[in-house]
């Protein structure tokens, strides 16, 4: 038993190794951001019968993980997320993800190019295998994700901002000129027909796509970013939702930061003693600075902006709806309408559409839930909330990896109900945390159980 356990050790000491390559490093984080930022914006256009859209960030994120789990030599690493039950809780949607499109195929005689959206499902799994790659290697690489997070939250706020100052008119240059000509070229080719040129959307081709960003942002600034860096990248991400206009990612932030102070609060792990001082500090100052800021901009006449671009419009909006109800804002009245319609729909075809519902059902639901309920039949609604609960449960596990995964699955549960988080680009990084965060955990555990055998021993 102890050559046994000399051979494992020698064994994963090697993987380590091999996996802290630089090169390959580099490549994988790089490929991350950029399918998180800019995915829908590297498109080919092929003649498939349909918009011909491939976006060629899906294809690469499949053959990168393979790359990494089979060339590079961390190959383990898929059969270590395989390995315990307990941490297979994204395992039903991915699945059901990537066959709903083919049932639909082969049993519903849809168009062959619809397998396309199979795709999602091998996409959000090659992303746990990129994240539990990640976890084999040292710190010297957690340094890199640091730094790379950290341009990524800060870059995309400069963006965001230069679209805003341009499309207002507040401030014209030549790279909002050039942010815009680009929607523009992007609108045409994805057949995305108000969102891009209207409201600012940074490197996204929609604006509730830059609010979640900006969600994900602020919690990776905040647990992941260490240092005065880590504070810039809090203060750009709320810029970026402030620019986003995002209803619903602004009541997923306020939701997600109501959990993280009730856990600090009442936890009693004696190592969240420093956080807990430093998160009820943040929360009053920022309670203060809002409003501060609400009186001085309700106060400010010198600067104007047309009703579309006006933030504090569409948050008020907002807001009263949570206090007068739908009838309080015309958005909110469309989008339920569209899920009774819905719904109404599913009672006609209760095995699901199995094909995305907006091919048959021929409008925009708005709701994640209503949307997998209708496509997969509750099935398929279970399994994206066994994917949230796992995720959510991890925030009484150990490490900034495991409550991160736990506040991103609390977005993505609030925001679902009135947008598609699931279907945004950036929702890889969720599930490359999640890889990450099961590495670490089997590991964990793995170390445990030999450390055990050799007490024994």
């Amino acid at each position: 038993m102890a050559l046994a356990y000399g051979v494992h050790h020698y064994r994963y000491e090697r993987l380590t190794q091999v996996a802290g390559s630089t090169f390959w490093t580099h490549i994988v984080l790089i490929s991350a951001i950029s399918y998180a930022l800019l995915s829908r914006r590297l498109i080919m256009v092929l003649s498939t019968g349909g918009r011909g859209n491939l976006q060629v960030l899906d294809l690469w994120i499949p053959t990168l993980a393979l790359l990494v789990s089979f060339v590079v030599g961390s190959g383990r690493k898929v059969n270590l997320v395989r390995r315990d039950s307990s941490l297979l809780f994204w395992l039903p949607y991915v699945v059901i993800t990537a066959v709903l499109p083919i049932l639909a195929i082969v049993f519903e005689n849809y168009p062959l190019r619809n397998i396309y959206t199979a795709i999602q499902g091998l996409v959000a799994f090659a992303f746990i295998v990129l994240g539990g790659w990640i976890a084999t290697s040292g710190k010297e690489v957690l340094k890199l994700v640091s730094r790379y997070a950290a341009i990524a939250v800060i870059g995309e706020a400069l963006i965001a901002l230069i679209d805003y100052l341009n499309k207002t008119g507040l401030y014209p240059s030549s790279i909002g000129q050039f942010l815009l000509a680009w929607n523009v070229a992007s609108e045409n080719t994805l057949g995305e027909y108000s969102f891009l040129s209207w409201r600012c959307v940074g490197t996204f081709v929609s604006p509730n796509e830059l609010g979640f960003w900006s969600v994900m942002a602020f919690w990776i600034s905040a647990r992941l970013i260490h240092g005065v860096t880590g504070v810039i990248g809090v203060v750009a991400a709320l810029l970026t939702m402030v620019l986003s206009q995002s209803r619903g990612s602004m009541f997923a932030l306020i939701g997600t930061v109501i959990l993280w102070i009730g856990f600090v609060t009442f936890s009693r792990d004696p190592r969240l003693r420093g956080v807990r001082n430093v998160t009820h500090i943040s929360a009053v100052c920022c309670i203060l600075l809002v409003a501060w800021s609400g009186v001085v901009l309700s106060q400010s006449g010198n600067v104007s902006v047309a009703g579309e671009f006006s933030f504090i419009d569409r948050f008020r909006n907002g807001l009263r709806v949570l206090v007068e109800g739908v009838s309080a804002d015309s958005n909110a009245q469309a989008r339920l309408a569209a899920w009774r319609s819905a719904l109404q729909f599913y009672y006609n075809h209760p095995l699901g559409t199995w094909a995305t519902p907006r091919l048959v059902f021929g409008h925009y639901i708005d709701n994640d839930y209503v949307r997998t309920f209708v496509q997969g039949s509750p099935l398929y609604l279970i399994a994206v909330l066994l994917a949230l609960f796992g995720g959510f449960r991890q925030m009484t596990g150990r490490g900034s990896a495991a409550r991160t995964t736990a506040l991103f699955a609390g977005a993505i549960a609030i925001n679902g109900m009135s947008a598609y988080p699931l279907l945004y680009p950036c929702i890889g990084l969720y599930w490359l945390n999640v890889g990450y965060d099961m590495a670490v955990e089997r590991r964990r555990r793995v170390d445990l159980e030999l450390d055990l055998f050799r007490r024994r021993v």
